[in-house]
Order: structure tokens, then C-alpha cells, then sequence
């Protein structure tokens, strides 16, 4: 369950080699009424980082990278349902972002008009951004690009042996 005081960080290790543009980081989300704008964050430092989130009507991502931020986001899709489970998965494939809800492409953006450093993360935090209200459950984090098959497949259970990081 996700509120205001939740936060889970998790390490990572160098050595997983898990880095912004080669990733696949997937979950179920439960909003209670308002939309978690950062709900996963994976961080190289507190001034590199990538932001995963959601709104009524768009999955979110912010990369922060040498004090430059990048938003993107996916297609406009019919406004999600509270108290619905959700799965999102976030694809990560050199300096462009693939959505899929619920197993269903939902469009890529290039990461802005720039490129975005390249970086190794170091942390992951659930939770503690602005309005998490909800639950995310199954987490996936894996260090290569997914394809929908795989995705559709994970929303099961977890198949893949690339994965580096899992949260139930």
C-alpha cells in the first residue's frame, strides 16, 4: 500500500549492469482516486535518475540527467478506473521509451529533443513521490528490452531469466 509516508529503497548493484537505456521495469498498480505521478524511481544519484508514473489518461516518465530533465509520455489512453488493477510496463531501448497498459501498446516517445546521459543505476525507491495513493504489487525490473509477448507473459508470472530485480 502506497501513501504519503511509504517509501521502499532498494541498492543495486553495479555489477547487474542495469542502465537507462537497455530495461524493461514492469508492475501492477491500484490508484485509490488520484494518480501516482512518480511511482517508481531508479536513481544513479539524486541529480540522474529515471521517474516512472501515471496519470488518468498517460503513463509518465521523467529521465534527470546532468541537470537537464527529459519528460515523456505514452499515447492518451480512456481514463483509468480507481480501485482497478493496472498493469504497466515501462520498455527502455537506447534513448526511446515503449508503453504498454494492461499488455496493450499504448505508443514510444523519443526522450525529448536531446539524448539523455547514460547511466548505470545504484537505487531503487517504490513509493515517496508526489500523490503514490494506491498499491503496486508484482514489480519486474529487467536489464533488457521485453517484447510484448514476454510482457503479456510476466502479467502471469515472472518467466524470464534476465530478470535482476523483483518486488511482490
Amino acid at each position: 500500500q502506497l501513501d504519503a509516508s511509504y517509501r521502499l529503497e532498494a541498492d543495486i548493484v553495479a555489477e547487474l549492469g542495469l542502465t537507462s537505456v537497455s530495461m524493461t521495469v514492469m508492475f501492477w498498480y491500484k490508484s485509490t482516486g488520484s494518480f501516482g505521478t512518480e511511482l517508481v524511481r531508479l536513481e544513479k544519484d539524486a541529480n540522474n535518475y529515471v521517474s516512472l508514473g501515471l496519470s488518468a489518461t498517460q503513463m509518465e516518465v521523467t529521465i534527470e540527467g546532468s541537470g537537464t530533465t527529459h519528460p515523456d509520455s505514452s499515447s492518451t489512453f480512456t481514463p483509468l478506473t480507481a480501485n482497478e488493477w493496472n498493469h504497466l510496463a515501462y520498455v527502455f531501448i537506447g534513448h526511446k521509451v515503449y508503453f504498454y497498459l494492461n499488455g496493450e501498446y499504448k505508443g514510444s516517445q523519443l526522450d525529448g529533443a536531446d539524448v539523455h546521459d547514460t547511466f548505470t543505476f545504484q537505487k531503487m525507491i517504490v513509493g515517496g513521490g508526489a500523490n503514490p495513493n494506491g498499491s503496486i504489487d508484482l514489480l519486474s525490473v529487467y536489464k533488457i528490452k521485453l517484447s510484448r509477448t514476454a510482457i503479456l507473459q510476466n502479467m502471469k508470472e515472472a518467466l524470464h531469466k534476465r530478470m535482476v530485480l523483483r518486488y511482490d
